[in-house]
């Protein structure tokens, strides 16, 4: 509209190149997000990770174990365990894999369902109540979710939650292991 004036020489010319470059703009921003998108929240050992679909390659995805692991979800991120192989090649394979900067949570050939791994992560876990002493604005979120989700703190333990750029606080029910919610906490 800024370029918009009555009866000026090349208008529609103007108008149409800018409509262009803004479904050009739109196209590249949409393509960003979808490649951006979390598909999958990873249990593993002592942690959550967050898994986005441009972090999976597709030989990898294809090397799933169940058809659910083989796919980059676009309704939201699933819920799945990773367990990191202990014997042979594999375990081999996986430690140099991981120290080249491709953990297990990056390949769904260690993925299983995540009641597989709930008890070892809440092995791991820690009391909410300590996320509450890390500051006032700690204290003030976890307060907030008691409100919603009811229960005291000791209904509920912490895991870290590694996301692309930040780590959470992931809140998990300390009989079932559920993961409830994610806090901006840094659990470090």
């Amino acid at each position: 509209l800024a370029v918009f004036k009555s009866g000026k020489k090349g208008m529609r010319f103007d108008l149409i190149v800018i409509a262009l470059l803004q479904i050009c703009a739109f196209s590249y921003g949409m393509s960003v997000i979808a490649r951006a998108r979390p598909v999958f929240v990873v249990g593993e050992v002592d942690r959550f990770v967050m898994v986005t679909a441009n972090a999976l390659d597709d030989k990898d995805l294809a090397a799933g174990t169940s058809p659910e692991f083989r796919t980059r979800s676009w309704t939201g991120p699933r819920l799945v365990g990773a367990v990191p192989p202990t014997k042979g090649s594999d375990s081999y394979a996986a430690a140099m894999s991981a120290m080249a900067g491709k953990d297990i949570d990056r390949m769904p050939k260690y993925y299983v369902p995540y009641a597989q791994v709930s008890a070892t992560l809440l092995a791991h876990s820690q009391p909410l109540a300590a996320a509450m002493k890390k500051s006032a604005v700690a204290a003030n979120l976890v307060n907030a979710f008691l409100r919603k989700h009811g229960g005291n703190a000791t209904d509920y333990r912490t895991l870290p939650l590694q996301g692309r750029t930040d780590a959470f606080t992931m809140v998990v029910s300390a009989t079932t292991g559920k993961p409830e919610a994610a806090l901006a906490i840094n659990p470090w």
